[in-house]
């Protein structure tokens, strides 16, 4: 059952955006996985994963995620994630080594303006 779990992607100048939303785990990293690899056979300049609805991510789900920038590296594509919460962000990327996944986040426009 995938509960809320979906992985749609977006076309725009030859980058694909993945909106991911609710929970990847056991049962859903395989989707995740499946819609990064179609995603991935189009050849996209760069793939952004957007996690800003994924409410929880274990293992299964970053074994997707570096199955997937390996995929891109040997395919000359840049794979990266976007908004990822600090709970997944401090529970699963960083402890695991894992945080070069994650884009850096851009500051705002009137922060910049401070």
């Amino acid at each position: 059952m995938l509960d809320g779990f979906r992985a749609v992607p977006r076309w725009s100048d030859g980058v694909a955006t993945v909106v991911v939303s609710g929970e990847i785990d056991y049962v859903t990293a395989p989707h995740l996985r499946q819609a990064l690899d179609d995603c991935l056979a189009r050849r996209p300049r760069r793939v952004d994963i957007d996690f800003r609805e994924v409410t929880f991510c274990d293992l299964c789900g970053l074994n997707a995620l570096l199955r997937a920038r390996r995929k891109a590296r040997a395919a000359g594509s840049g794979l990266r994630v976007l908004n990822v919460s600090e709970s997944i962000d401090a529970h699963l990327f960083r402890p695991l080594g894992a945080g070069d996944l994650i884009a850096p986040k851009v500051a705002r426009a009137d922060r910049l303006a401070d």
